[in-house]
């Protein structure tokens, strides 16, 4: 069993083993930000997993419903702007916060959720600072 704080540490770990992967393993920005996106998906079907897994299905439509909508804003981040990406990010901490840290989805581990927490804060914070990075550069051309 995780505590305490090292389950915070545990997702601040995760986020920067995650950034550092893309970053070394993608050399162009865009294919980076894909990968970003795609962990944006993951993370929402995730909790549908837990849901599966302990066939616990009182908020799969629930869970259903938020691959969709985190589905949409990784859509959006690709297509028109990586600032919806980073929202993305940044919204599924509330989603971690209001539904899952609650104790009211027994089929989430206790750990888990303070633990994207952090990767969630994370992942937004440095979506956020490539989106500002990379309009600095776009300007001085």
């Amino acid at each position: 069993m995780i505590e305490g704080l090292s389950k915070f540490l545990l997702g601040g770990l995760a986020s920067i083993l995650f950034i550092l992967y893309v970053r070394n393993i993608r050399k162009n920005v865009k294919t980076e930000f894909l990968d970003y996106a795609i962990g944006l998906i993951i993370a929402a079907l995730i909790y549908v997993g837990f849901e599966i897994w302990h066939m616990e299905y009182s908020c799969l439509s629930l869970e259903v419903g938020g691959v969709v909508i985190y589905g949409f804003l990784a859509y959006l981040g690709l297509r028109y702007s990586i600032g919806f990406l980073a929202f993305g990010w940044a919204s599924h901490i509330f989603w971690d916060i209001m539904i899952h840290m609650n104790n009211t989805t027994q089929f989430v581990q206790d750990w888990y959720p303070p633990a994207y927490l952090i990767l969630d804060l994370v992942l937004a914070r440095y979506i956020i600072y490539r989106l500002i990075n990379n309009t600095k550069v776009i300007e001085k051309t």
